[in-house]
């Protein structure tokens, strides 16, 4: 992913500002890890990222833990649970 005009797919055939990614890409990427058995590396890569350690850093800056933390039901940035978006 890389910052400017470019776009990243996010979602069937959609295309964002990549520069949006990482906040659009939140809410889809919290369900994803409550409510599936794919691999942080497939969630990462469904939701626009190049890689799961870019996904995890992103992620850990927006909620406050890890993907792998949060897939385990820990607390977020808001101190309570997440329903999964």
């Amino acid at each position: 992913m890389q910052l400017g005009s470019q776009t990243v797919a996010l979602g069937p055939s959609r295309g964002i500002p990549a520069r949006d990614a990482p906040l659009r890409a939140q809410p889809e990427s919290c369900r994803l890890l409550h409510h599936s058995e794919l691999s942080i590396k497939q969630i990462a890569e469904r939701t626009g990222f190049c890689d799961r350690g870019h996904f995890s850093r992103v992620f850990r800056g927006e909620r406050g833990l890890g993907p792998a933390e949060f897939r385990k039901g820990g607390v977020g940035v808001t101190g309570r649970r997440d329903a999964g978006g």
